[in-house]
């Protein structure tokens, strides 16, 4: 019987071994065409190594142990007439034995799950833009090939490709550095005006790719518009100097049975029809030819990207009431529940593998810091967020660990189905979570933090026939300049405590750091 318990565990070590390695060489060793260089076949390397030893150790280990099996199977059939006390010492035995090989499976496991940490957060770097810190072209085809999979009958999806006009200018003028900060500037501003459900993804050099689900193609050249605007109406800080820069816009819809190849192609040939109408301006594609929907934009020789002019004076920082009227609904929103007006969850309507599956307050720091680091050398900006849900220890103590667990599960598919692929999501501590948002100012993570405040407000979890209700609070930072990795998560923190000590059910922020 041992025996079989022995090589049941050696399948099974086997088995997870294979699948985590599977995974891995499934996700990037048959894609090597979009590698990104040696660092990456290198670090295939280094895992696969890891992986090969740890099943080298467990077979070892697994060995041993049905050596120690075998041997007490041995005396057991060489002693037939054993004594109760010689069986008590063969069953202690055993007993170490297997607590021995337990211990190493544990052991095995914990290595397994750091592998598979290093496997999802080096998988999400090979979808990130080095330069701007936003989804790269990689990001951008896999979310395509999943958006054409899962397209419905009757869904729209709409695609914007944009092209920074006479970029090669800039970079010719001002040097490749200069020219690199002001396309992080844009992908920011293109960012930071994007509805979160778009995916907005460098597509390559100075061109940009936006997927627009459950989009048509008039409401997409509308939003194609309204990025136009902002990019033209932004000043581009390069040393003294600001410049005015514009970008043309293609804009195409998915046609019934076609391909997203054709679909690119499509858009492509609209943004290059903006070219050729003046720059500066919007096409469509209408599946016959391209139009152009908007003239070259009003009032000014900006479209070379080259005029300069004095930087005017920073705007006035927001106020949480300035900032509560954009978002359409109250910062300082807080009281019980009314049950009457609340969505009841089941524990059957919450996947909890979600939950489990998060990234963990190390792999958040480390992002952290990174963006910070990238911040610091020019690059795009973003905000942290902390969520925690309020009164924890309370609702673990009155309702149970179970229910409680079930509240975290809620919160973290309000947070999946509300922000987009390129934020990172973490657990950061027991009833809190950390939420990296790329390329988003103050004004817009607060928005977005108390739009999910007040979704989470409305929300329940129905346990043996009784209602129970949570809220939760929110701390949201801004990065600064010279910010470093602690000092910017301390200050996150300190706005979540300040929320949680107001009674909680709020978002704490520091307005005066808002831009």
């Amino acid at each position: 019987m041992q025996l079989l318990v022995s090589h049941v565990l050696v399948g099974v070590v086997f088995a997870v071994v294979g699948l985590c390695a599977g995974w891995w060489l499934c996700q990037h060793w048959p894609s090597a065409q979009l590698l990104t260089g040696v660092d990456d076949a290198q670090l295939a390397r280094e895992l696969m190594t890891s992986l090969h030893r740890l099943s080298v150790r467990m077979a070892a280990d697994v060995g041993e142990h049905s050596a120690r099996v075998g041997e007490v199977d041995q005396e057991l059939t060489t002693q037939p007439h054993a004594t109760s006390a010689s069986l008590t010492a063969l069953a202690d035995r055993l007993l170490k034995a297997n607590e021995v090989m337990q211990t190493k499976l544990s052991q095995a496991e914990s290595k397994l799950d750091e592998l598979h940490d290093r496997m999802e957060f080096h998988a999400a770097e090979a979808r990130t833009d080095v330069l701007t810190g936003m989804p790269n072209r990689r990001a951008f085809e896999e979310a395509a090939r999943q958006l054409l999979a899962s397209q419905e009958t009757g869904t729209e999806l709409s695609l914007v490709m944009i092209d920074v006009d006479r970029f090669k200018r800039v970079n010719d003028q001002l040097g490749h550095p200069q020219g690199d900060k002001v396309l992080r500037r844009i992908g920011s501003t293109l960012l930071a005006h994007s509805p979160w459900q778009h995916l907005v993804s460098r597509y390559g050099g100075e061109e940009f790719a936006i997927l627009m689900p459950n989009t048509t193609w008039e409401d997409a050249r509308v939003q194609a518009e309204r990025l136009r605007i902002a990019v033209h109406e932004t000043q581009y800080r390069v040393g003294t100097s600001v410049l005015n820069m514009t970008i043309s816009a293609g804009v195409a819809q998915l046609m019934e049975a076609e391909t997203m190849e054709s679909l690119i192609q499509r858009t492509d040939r609209a943004m290059y029809g903006a070219k050729h109408a003046g720059r500066d301006c919007v096409c469509w594609h209408d599946g016959f030819r391209v139009r152009v929907w908007k003239a070259a934009a009003q009032g000014g020789s900006a479209s070379d990207g080259q005029t300069h002019r004095p930087a005017s004076s920073a705007a006035p920082p927001p106020t949480p009431i300035e900032l509560s009227e954009q978002c359409g609904m109250s910062i300082d929103e807080s009281g019980p529940h009314a049950m009457a007006d609340i969505d009841l969850c089941t524990p059957e309507n919450v996947d909890l593998d979600l939950l489990h599956n998060l990234n963990n307050k190390t792999m958040f720091c480390q992002q952290v810091h990174r963006r910070i680091c990238e911040f610091n050398r020019g690059g795009a900006p973003f905000s942290t967020m902390l969520l925690s849900v309020d009164n924890y220890a309370h609702l673990v103590h009155e309702h149970g660990v179970p229910t409680a667990e079930l509240a975290l599960g809620v919160v973290v598919q309000a947070i999946r189905d509300r922000v987009r692929n390129m934020d990172m999501l973490a657990k950061y501590d027991e009833s809190t979570f950390g939420l990296i948002l790329p390329g988003a100012l103050l004004r817009h993570a607060v928005c977005i933090g108390e739009r999910l405040r007040k979704e989470i407000h409305q929300v329940g979890i129905m346990v043996n026939g009784q209602p129970v209700s949570f809220t939760v609070s929110l701390g949201v930072v801004e990065v600064l300049d010279g910010d470093e990795m602690a000092a910017h998560v301390e200050r996150a923190c300190a706005q979540l405590a300040q929320a949680s000590r107001r009674g909680g059910n709020r978002t704490g922020f520091t307005p005066s750091i808002a831009s």
